[in-house]
């Protein structure tokens, strides 16, 4: 029996070669589109912001000027129906100071910063105030939203 080149079926085996081609070039198409979706992840984690969010649903004042908030103060937060919360605990009035002497006792450094909804009234903040007041909490700050200026 002699071997002849018509017996070889090397059609077959060109087929499921291209056909790998074929495979490999798709994937070849799509490694730039994933290089792409790291770079724009890496940009946003790098560019972007994260906090925790806010453990009541609160709307800040907007204010014309303003300073920079200090992130490593203690936050106290009053929604539009009175309720409080410090960091991410809610808390009754009494409570929020203790936990605010207790921290100051820890950093005297530090300031305290309320953080209330646009719709409090004055006069629901201002009993809050005394208190702290009377605990000798004087380095208060009232967070607002900086309005933007119109061109």
């Amino acid at each position: 029996m002699t071997w002849d080149s018509t017996e070889w079926d090397l059609g077959g085996e060109q087929d499921l070669l291209s056909g790998n081609s074929r495979q490999q070039g798709r994937q070849d198409r799509l490694i730039p589109l994933i290089n792409v979706v790291f770079l724009l992840l890496a940009f946003f984690i790098i560019a972007g912001t994260f906090r925790a969010a806010d453990t009541l649903d609160i709307e800040p004042p907007l204010a014309e000027t303003g300073g920079t908030l200090d992130f490593e103060s203690q936050v106290l937060y009053m929604s539009r129906d009175g309720a409080l919360a410090l960091g991410n605990k809610p808390v009754g009035a009494e409570q929020a100071v203790e936990g605010l002497v207790g921290m100051l006792a820890r950093d005297p450094d530090s300031e305290v910063q309320i953080k209330a909804d646009a719709r409090v009234k004055a006069r629901d903040i201002l009993p809050l105030l005394r208190q702290l007041s009377d605990a000798k909490i004087t380095s208060v700050r009232l967070i607002a939203i900086r309005r933007r200026a119109k061109p």
